[in-house]
């Protein structure tokens, strides 16, 4: 499978001199991933996230065309022609590329509009629908939207669990260049909180998939957050589930 885009060159110049057509090898399943993973692949626009370049192009509305151009952190990435007027109009300024700052408000905004809440040292979120009880699961939504897809969900999983990592993948497509190296953990109950010294905060940075771990690999009590699944462990005095947990 090809995915077939433009590259304006001088790359990230403006005005830019001319428009190359470029291709990208792809596997031939990616014709069949979900819109998640097509994000993270980077198969949809990096900067609205709404057009899937497999699926949503249109030989007839250029607002759809890929095009590829540097990010907020410098690192190319494909945009869509919606988002980058300029380049399908001549008449067109050059759309405002988002700072820092802007970054940080949107995954604000993606957290609160998915209902999580953020620790207010920034290394932990906590769905606000979770229920006090840790080993109670949200309803099937999110699995029967995986499965659709095509996507299986190993056993073990709660749906609490799935939709919090929809979120934080969410959040890491915002971010390319910079990444913590985690782990972040995933409670059975959807909290989330990364276990790096060093992390800047979930809002601040990307934590890959390959950064992401259920908290049966790293049972920590001392961090005060426990769950059904890591209540194996003593928990430390005042440690209580992840809805309300004291830390």
């Amino acid at each position: 499978m090809k995915l077939a885009y433009f590259r304006p060159v001088p790359v990230g110049a403006w005005p830019f001199e001319n428009m190359a057509l470029c291709s990208r090898e792809l596997p031939a399943e990616a014709a069949h991933w979900s819109r998640g993973r097509a994000r993270q692949a980077g198969l949809a626009c990096g900067a609205c996230g709404k057009v899937d370049f497999r699926r949503d192009r249109k030989e007839d509305d250029p607002a759809t065309f890929p095009f590829e151009v540097p990010g907020p952190d410098g690192e190319l990435r494909l945009e869509c022609g919606g988002c980058r007027p300029e380049f399908i109009d001549p008449t067109a300024l050059p759309a405002p590329r988002p700072g820092a700052d802007d970054l940080l408000e949107a995954a604000r905004t993606i957290l609160h509009g998915c209902g999580f809440d953020l620790r207010e040292d920034g290394s932990a979120i906590t769905p606000r629908e979770a229920p006090c009880g840790c080993d109670s699961p949200f309803d099937g939504l999110q699995r029967a939207v995986l499965a659709a897809q095509g996507v299986s969900v190993p056993t073990g999983v709660s749906d609490a669990e799935i939709r919090t990592v929809n979120v934080i993948n969410t959040i890491a497509d915002l971010y390319r260049r910079t990444s913590c190296p985690g782990p972040l953990v995933v409670h059975h109950d959807g909290v989330a909180e990364c276990h790096h010294e060093a992390c800047p905060g979930l809002l601040a940075t990307a934590h890959s998939m390959e950064a992401t771990d259920p908290c049966s690999m790293h049972p920590d009590p001392e961090r005060g957050v426990i769950c059904a699944r890591c209540s194996t462990q003593l928990a430390p005095a005042g440690g209580q589930c992840g809805r309300h947990d004291d830390r």
